[in-house]
């Protein structure tokens, strides 16, 4: 994350979105995910204000820059620095300039984000974060179906994640097992979890590195 980075330009968005409908990419499946954690949604209190999901129209789009990027960056602060204790230094390093980074809307409002590292031998799930008032809507699975559609699209064989133990259920419900011992990333427990992909699943593929 750039050292100048400014959340205000993220609550901006954030804001704006409460009008403004993204380019449909990814509909919704029905899945639902794994509630991580609760907490109240502070950056920008007036858009939740009061809101209750009527609908779960879910899009996911693929980010590069702007206030897009900057969103999923405030997503993600709000996530695991705020409600998880993770430092800032931990959460922001040196692979976002080398990932894939995508946002969902829900109802045409920004709630979640997930980044993926391409590597040769997997595309690596990671920093997936919702809201925790879109949560069980949806959005976490249209995120990995998001993912697993841009790995599959650059020939890779799998997708690979740390994922929190607590979430483990959620990712187990879209197709993900469970690996090896359990292990600590940023003080929190987390195991390895796969998912071949549909062109590849005949074949075990390679173990990933982290």
């Amino acid at each position: 994350m750039p050292a100048e980075f400014d959340f205000r330009l993220a609550e901006l968005h954030l804001r704006e979105t409460r009008e403004r409908r993204p380019i449909a990419a990814h509909r919704l499946l029905g899945h639902h995910e794994h509630t991580l954690c609760s907490a109240n949604f502070d950056a920008a209190p007036a858009l939740w204000a009061e809101r209750t999901i009527v609908n779960t129209e879910v899009h996911v789009v693929q980010c590069t820059a702007g206030t897009e990027l900057a969103t999923c960056y405030e997503i993600r602060r709000v996530v695991f620095v705020d409600e998880q204790g993770v430092s800032r230094e931990e959460e922001f390093d040196d692979l976002d300039s080398a990932c894939l980074h995508f946002l969902a809307y829900l109802d045409g409002v920004a709630v979640g984000t997930a980044r993926m590292h391409p590597r040769l031998d997997a595309g690596k799930a990671q920093r997936v974060a919702v809201l925790v008032q879109a949560r069980r809507s949806g959005v976490g699975a249209e995120l990995m179906l998001a993912i697993e559609a841009e790995a599959q699209r650059r020939g890779l064989p799998q997708v690979v994640l740390h994922a929190q133990t607590s979430a483990i259920p959620f990712y187990e419900s879209i197709g993900y097992r469970a690996e090896g011992a359990e292990f600590s990333e940023a003080d929190i427990p987390h195991r390895l979890m796969r998912k071949a992909l549909a062109r590849h699943r005949s074949g075990a593929g390679p173990t990933p590195t982290a």
